[in-house]
């Protein structure tokens, strides 16, 4: 999971901004219980999950031996 947070990376905002750092933490947090909640066949985006929609992509089988192919 990537997630472009403003300002630096995470580990520098501990020491700047420890509050703006906790709730970015926080934030990766609640992307990551929603992504244990779900068990779908297929992959998509976090942001879908939190909507009630469903994961758009194939399997993750799929795009890697897709992207794999390509090479």
């Amino acid at each position: 999971m990537v997630e472009d947070v403003c300002g630096g990376p995470l580990e520098g905002l501990f020491d700047t901004d420890p509050t703006r750092a906790a709730a970015a933490l926080g934030e990766v947090a609640g992307m990551l219980n929603e992504m244990h909640r779900d068990h779908a066949p297929r992959y998509g985006r976090v942001d879908l999950l939190e909507q009630g929609l469903a994961a758009s992509g194939a399997s993750c089988e799929a795009l890697v031996l897709e992207r794999a192919s390509k090479v």
